[in-house]
């Protein structure tokens, strides 16, 4: 079955359909959130759904359409490979999928397990989330802001909740002082756990480098306290471990005008989202339940 989706994966960025999204570490990932879901103790078992969770968490940020063009392909692939072994491996319902919201909330909202070890459980967690907006406006925040996906914004700096960052688009803005400011932000509310949106930020994401690219290690607290995950954060010449809360979560926010600007690699650090104010008027994102009542509506109809 691994076979049959890495046969699939190199089907996939050799398809212009897909475009140059991908990269290899969006293919580990894959095989990550597979082992990540699997009960601790247990053998991880590939399974339609494991599956199908495992690409809308890494293999996405296109267009609903393309990207089931791209589940059909890893799904044959694999079915493929089964049956050669005498075995079927059917595609997904319908029913099955979930929406992109859902797939962003469930991502908001990952708990690290304390019942995996602590090396492990580094090793599992899921990557950081790029959020791609079709619009010039940042609609893409505002939907998920709206539909509730965001803890609630911190009115000052020093209140828990979603912080947002923003670099102006004027180069005399982003100043040496000024970058220094925001990754001293950054790193506050990242000890702290909060949830941080970066908008425009660029010209920081290379002091961010071990953060975005989640090089951890674990090292003794400085209170003595145990021991705490860490990650080098630069600021100008001097480079300083700085700790990171199990519940921090990164959001980049990425116009979708600049995504065939953007180097691959760095696009694959992230879970990729693709928002637009257009998913929150489509049916299709009514949430499993509300689908099921109103297909049984349908019915009695």
């Amino acid at each position: 079955m691994v076979h049959g989706i890495c046969r699939a994966y190199l089907n996939i960025t050799k398809d212009p359909t897909f475009g140059s999204l991908f990269h290899y570490r969006d293919l580990i990932h894959v095989c990550r959130s597979i082992n990540r879901n699997t009960p601790p103790g247990t053998q991880p078992r590939i399974t339609v759904q494991s599956l199908l969770c495992a690409l809308e968490e890494n293999l996405n940020g296109l267009p609903r359409d393309i990207f089931r063009q791209l589940v059909a392909i890893v799904f044959k692939c694999v079915d493929e490979e089964m049956q050669r072994l005498g075995q079927a491996f059917p595609e997904p319902e319908e029913t099955d999928f979930r929406t992109e919201l859902e797939v962003l909330r469930d991502a908001l909202l990952q708990e690290d397990s304390p019942d995996r070890d602590q090396k492990t459980d580094v090793e599992l967690r899921r990557r950081f989330l790029l959020v791609i907006d079709p619009s010039d406006d940042h609609s893409g925040v505002r939907l998920m802001d709206s539909r509730g996906l965001l803890p609630p914004k911190a009115a000052t700096d020093g209140e828990v909740g979603t912080h947002v960052l923003v670099m102006s688009q004027f180069d005399e803005d982003g100043s040496d002082i000024q970058c220094a400011a925001l990754i001293s932000k950054f790193t506050f509310w990242m000890e702290r756990g909060d949830t941080v949106l970066l908008i425009n930020t660029g010209r920081i994401h290379g002091a961010l480098y071990d953060v975005l690219n989640q090089h951890y290690r674990r090292m003794t607290a400085s209170d003595g306290n145990g021991e705490k995950v860490y990650a080098n954060v630069t600021v100008g010449s001097q480079t300083y471990a700085c700790s990171v809360h199990p519940r921090f979560r990164c959001i980049v926010h990425l116009p979708e005008r600049e995504v065939h600007k953007t180097p691959a690699p760095f696009l694959s650090r992230f879970e990729k989202f693709l928002l637009s104010s257009e998913t929150l008027m489509d049916l299709s994102l009514l949430s499993r339940r509300d689908r099921e009542l109103l297909a049984a509506a349908e019915e009695r109809v």
